[in-house]
């Protein structure tokens, strides 16, 4: 299909039906693998670049992750990125998705490394909420983490051994910590 007659449309009627077929009331639930794209965002290029930013941008994405494993995260993210790295080259404020993160743990102190080392590269955001007291500890390393690299200047290798220093407390403290 070379054109759409939505694309016949004014600019304004044509945002105003991305938003109501996109748009949904609720946080979209992500479990175990990103969801597929909307059916609208894969009608033609000129529909999916118009339309996508309003999916990604305008909804909240709910993540259940299990153990801090990033996989998911990483794949729903990356489609993510990509749209919104070229939207917002063509826009004065800077464009963000809604992310939200509901964490299952058994504590895994290696994913939880690589959710840190995530964040040091600014590839995520903190995910230990301050409302969750499960998560406390987690805010805690992800404010440690910011510490190190924005106020010390460290290199990552240099956080890592820090890091490594609090598992052994958490471990010693027997708080599930692997």
């Amino acid at each position: 299909m070379s054109s759409s007659p939505l694309l016949a449309l004014p600019p304004g009627l044509r945002n105003t039906i991305y938003r109501l077929v996109l748009i949904e009331p609720g946080k979209i639930q992500i479990h175990n693998q990103p969801p597929p794209e909307p059916a609208l965002l894969r009608v033609n290029k000129r529909i999916r670049k118009e339309a996508s930013s309003i999916y990604y941008k305008e909804n909240t994405f709910r993540f259940h992750i299990r153990d801090f494993n990033i996989e998911v995260l990483r794949k729903c993210c990356a489609s993510a990125a990509q749209v919104l790295r070229k939207w917002s080259t063509s826009s004065r404020k800077r464009k963000r998705c809604h992310f939200n993160y509901m964490i299952y743990t058994c504590y895994d102190w290696p994913e939880l490394l690589e959710w840190l080392k995530a964040y040091y590269d600014g590839r995520c955001i903190n995910v230990g909420e301050r409302h969750d007291k499960d998560a406390c500890p987690v805010h805690s390393l992800f404010g440690l983490v910011s510490e190190m690299k924005r106020k010390q200047d460290l290199e990552w290798e240099q956080v890592t051994k820090n890091l490594e220093y609090v598992h052994q407390g958490l471990r010693a403290t027997k708080s599930g910590w692997l």
